[in-house]
């Protein structure tokens, strides 16, 4: 869940990159601005401010939630119950807390989060990837067990390739509906078309 954060290249190649080593499915919200691309295999629906069916749905089938700065989490889960169980482990990484006030209220909903993380969502990313790139270069374990050392470091690399590696989002995006003429533009273009002929000068 794509909420707050920078908009500059880096951040948002840093949010690609993680998008695409974990298969992740991605969503961001109309009110924080471009934080993905909409045009990525992984971002599975347009953004918006209420969720869609869709979007409530594939809420419900996750089984993790990283959410990242999204603007009221709690709201969204809320959305998401109305069709089915929110049974995901929510990870969350947000600052709000530090504003939040028992007389305004201004916090919304307060979410269930698993696992809490108290840093911005360009950090918490920047993290994500920093241990998966350690995952992915660590070196195999001494050799126990009667396995070689070489049977080790296969394994090693099998697993680390696991983390590198770019995987298909865990869900196809739905294909686009294309939009038809309204019966009132079909019209409008009808009449249009008769007074061009009619007239041998349009533009009088």
């Amino acid at each position: 869940m794509c909420g707050r954060g920078a908009r500059s290249d880096s951040a948002w190649q840093a949010r690609i990159r993680l998008a695409e080593r974990l298969g992740a499915l991605v969503m961001s919200d109309l009110k924080t601005g471009a934080q993905f691309p909409t045009d990525h295999p992984a971002h599975i629906v347009p953004p918006f401010n209420a969720l869609s069916k869709t979007a409530r749905e594939i809420v419900c089938e996750a089984d993790v939630i990283l959410s990242l700065d999204w603007v009221d989490l709690g709201g969204l889960l809320k959305q998401a119950a109305s069709v089915g169980t929110v049974s995901a482990k929510i990870i969350a990484a947000t600052l709000d807390h530090t504003l939040h006030s028992g007389s305004g209220m201004e916090y919304q909903a307060l979410p269930p989060r698993d696992v809490f993380m108290a840093t911005t969502s360009d950090v918490a990313v920047e993290e994500l990837n920093a241990a998966l790139d350690e995952l992915s270069s660590s070196q195999p374990p001494p050799t126990r067990g009667g396995q070689t050392g070489e049977a080790q470091r296969a394994e090693a690399d099998r697993v680390g390739g696991e983390h590198a590696a770019i995987k298909s989002p865990w869900r196809e995006r739905p294909a686009a509906k294309r939009k038809t003429r309204t019966t009132t533009a079909s019209r409008s273009i009808s009449v249009a078309s008769a007074l061009r002929a009619e007239f041998n000068d349009p533009t009088r």
